[in-house]
């Protein structure tokens, strides 16, 4: 009893302190955003107590159908990297959690998976999550230029694909310098990837798209977590890695393969739920403070000259 009533003093006086300095964190927000074709994805936005240099992350859990895990899995690390000024969204991306038009069932036929969903998840779902975080840009409640992406499974094919073509947008052509165009993208700084696929029907553009981010100029870091025990698993990650690894004793930090115990034989955003040591939700947020939140990018309008 002596020790519930210490805990409930501490988290108090914590809070109060916060308050004080106007770093209260703000409740998540469930909202709906729309792709480009209409489909309805429900996210959960974590908004930064900071300041327009926030960092920002995407997370994205496995899209593998009616068996896939929902947004929610990532709530304890959202909340955690919240704590630590970073903005937050987490998505279901189409046909996956409640992210499912208002008149469909989970046995409709319109509900089943097609190679065409994951090109759409890549074009059309994240690029609508980018705008809706370009928005809370352009209002200075964090800063877009620290952007990371956490993904599992099949959800990592879709998460590079769109950061290649994230990084393959040319600036605004607002200047006749380039250094003073207005960017447009090659936001992504960093890539984790909990049990990443290495192909997927539909995104033939996936080995493409991973050399492409490869690119020591790009200075992307990359975290790959995998199951240890899972040999086949051991071998698509190590092929993942394969096009990442710049064999470099200075990039060692910046890009790795990190091999999860796992007793529970448990593979993609699972891993989030195991315990024990330094768990995996620790070396994330790890991670992202070293690689994203430290960069010196700082915050710059999106708005090209031309609509000022």
């Amino acid at each position: 009893m002596k020790r519930a009533f210490g805990s409930i003093l501490t988290g108090m006086l914590l809070l109060t302190v916060l308050q004080s300095n106007g770093l209260a964190q703000p409740e998540p927000e469930k909202q709906t955003i729309n792709a480009a074709d209409g489909w309805p994805l429900k996210i959960t936005y974590y908004p930064s107590p900071g300041d327009r240099e926030s960092p920002v992350v995407i997370m994205i859990p496995e899209a593998d159908g009616i068996n896939s895990l929902t947004q929610s899995v990532y709530k304890t690390l959202a909340t955690r990297l919240q704590a630590k000024k970073f903005a937050v969204v987490t998505v279901d991306l189409r046909k996956h959690g409640d992210s499912v038009p208002a008149d469909v069932d989970e046995n409709d036929r319109r509900m089943k998976l097609v190679p065409t969903d994951y090109q759409a998840m890549a074009g059309m779902d994240l690029v609508a999550v980018k705008n809706f975080l370009l928005t809370e840009h352009e209002k200075e409640k964090l800063n877009i230029r620290k952007l990371a992406i956490v993904s599992a499974g099949k959800s990592c094919v879709v998460s590079n694909v769109f950061a290649a073509a994230d990084w393959a947008q040319k600036p605004w052509n607002d200047a006749p310098v380039p250094a003073l165009r207005t960017p447009r993208g090659q936001d992504v700084q960093a890539l984790v990837m909990l049990s990443p696929e290495y192909t997927l029907r539909g995104m033939t553009t996936h080995t493409q798209a991973m050399r492409f981010l490869s690119d020591p100029g790009k200075n992307i870091a990359v975290r790959i977590f995998r199951n240890e025990t899972n040999r086949v698993e051991k071998s698509t990650t190590d092929r993942v890695f394969k096009l990442f690894d710049l064999k470099d004793k200075d990039t060692l930090e910046a890009r790795k393969v990190i091999s999860v115990p796992n007793p529970q034989d448990s593979s993609g955003d699972r891993l989030l739920e195991l315990r024990g040591g330094k768990g995996t939700i620790e070396l994330i947020e790890l991670f992202l403070t070293e690689f994203v939140e430290k960069r010196e990018t700082p915050w710059r309008t999106r708005k090209s000259k031309l609509e000022r």
